[in-house]
């Protein structure tokens, strides 16, 4: 190798390094998990603390979540619709102090709970698949599994409702053509 390869390789391993300590240091103040995504439920807000002032933000796909900044340090991100988007922060010198990913979820504890009051002697697992509510286990007859679909059912009806009411009061901006909601048990 001659030396101006050597110097290239250098600077490169120098670049890989600095990039690696910053993209890590735009996300310190956050509560993220392991795969650096923020979760919040559907139709619920969460307030995130940052370690670097904010003065713009831009979410990927406004139909998933809002995000308003309260304070310099402090954002509001409110849960709009199933799915995932990304976020990207930048101070009043406009560089990038932060960027992440959101995922929005179904919010399975309120169901969790019902079905464990009114069914507790069966063993029925939620879970949040993709745009679907999916409940798996082994019920007693079927007339408890059909109170388990009834259950299901009219939780995913009270989403439909909550997300049509989000599309009324938002007219002028885009829908998602996919929006169905799944029941099914295994």
């Amino acid at each position: 190798m001659n030396l101006k390869q050597n110097i290239i390789r250098a600077i490169s391993v120098c670049i890989v390094a600095v990039s690696s300590q910053f993209s890590y240091a735009l996300n310190e103040g956050l509560d993220l998990g392991p795969d650096n995504m923020l979760v919040v439920p559907l139709f619920h807000s969460k307030a995130v603390g940052l370690d670097r002032p904010a003065s713009r933000v831009s979410v990927g796909n406004p139909d998933i979540a809002d995000i308003l900044i309260l304070r310099a340090s402090q954002l509001y991100v409110i849960g709009k619709d199933l799915g995932t988007t990304n976020v990207m922060l930048w101070d009043k010198n406009d560089d990038l102090v932060g960027k992440f990913d959101i995922q929005i979820t179904h919010n399975l504890e309120d169901l969790k709970q019902k079905l464990h009051t009114l069914l507790p002697e069966e063993e029925i697992e939620v879970f949040s698949a993709q745009r679907a509510i999916v409940l798996r286990g082994t019920v007693t007859s079927v007339a408890v599994m059909d109170a388990a679909l009834t259950i299901a059912d009219g939780y995913l009806a009270q989403i439909q409702t909550g997300t049509q009411a989000v599309e009324f009061e938002q007219q002028g901006s885009s829908k998602r053509a996919d929006k169905q909601l799944v029941k099914s048990l295994t």
